[in-house]
């Protein structure tokens, strides 16, 4: 298939969370920014995607809950 054609396309789309273990950690980072006390967590790297034009992309979520798009 040809560009033309590309109705959605996602390259190289990665997203992460901070993860603190008391909230009190979150408040000091904030308040002094050099002071790390989080971990992270990788929900998504890399992610690569492309819809043509006419195809359908049906996403099942964690709870069942369908989250359609239609092109």
């Amino acid at each position: 298939m040809n560009e033309e054609e590309i109705a959605i396309e996602i390259k190289d789309l990665s997203k992460e969370y901070k993860m603190y273990r008391k909230k009190i950690h979150r408040l000091t980072e904030t308040i002094f920014p050099w002071y790390k006390k989080h971990g992270v967590f990788k929900a998504m790297n890399n992610f690569n995607l492309t819809l043509y034009k006419g195809e359908i992309l049906g996403i099942l979520g964690r709870n069942g809950a369908r989250k359609i798009n239609t092109s």
